[in-house]
């Protein structure tokens, strides 16, 4: 079904990227991820890992609990053999959520890492990569702090620690040998 026959890298970027689809009941998602990964795939991004299929399916379910809508728009993929057992899928594009409850929708660009089994097309592992500043740039006051506050200030500290005048002001002084 899903990955029955070698597809288009984008084709199949384009099929990862509907799990993230609010339009999609949760029945269907929940096929569609059991036709797509592997019984022992893995599937991450920087605030969570899922081992195995069915906590790949309450993953991809508990975006439902948080989004009351949400996408993700495939803009680049390609792949390339990683190995005679392994194909390795890349691709990018933006998600959108609609955070539930709150007045917040989150544009989050990121990146995506595929290692599929190159004998029955299903993904092994799965790791989203997204920024910090990707998530929170586009959350009133909270992205306004980080980007102008917590950002330049920690920059600041870090400059003042490690700069080459404060690592010298810091430094043991050398002894000097005086002639008597």
């Amino acid at each position: 079904r899903a990955m029955d026959s070698l597809k288009s890298p984008r084709t199949v970027a384009e099929q990862i990227a509907k799990l993230y689809s609010s339009q999609v009941p949760n029945v269907e998602r929940d096929e569609m991820v059991r036709d797509l990964y592997d019984i022992a795939g893995i599937w991450s991004d920087p605030l969570t890992e899922a081992r195995g299929l069915e906590s790949i399916v309450a993953n991809y379910r508990s975006l439902a609990a948080i989004a009351s809508s949400s996408n993700l728009q495939v803009l680049d993929a390609c792949s390339s053999k990683a190995s005679d057992a392994q194909i390795m899928l890349r691709f990018e594009g933006y998600a959108v959520y609609k955070v539930r409850m709150t007045p917040f929708t989150v544009t989050v660009k990121q990146w995506s890492v595929v290692t599929l089994s190159a004998a029955t097309r299903k993904i092994l592992s799965h790791v989203d990569h997204w920024s910090l500043e990707s998530l929170l740039s586009g959350i009133p006051l909270l992205g306004w702090a980080y980007l102008r506050l917590w950002r330049p200030t920690v920059g600041r500290i870090v400059e003042l620690v490690f700069s080459p005048k404060a690592l010298l002001a810091s430094s043991p002084r050398h002894a000097t040998i005086k002639d008597h």
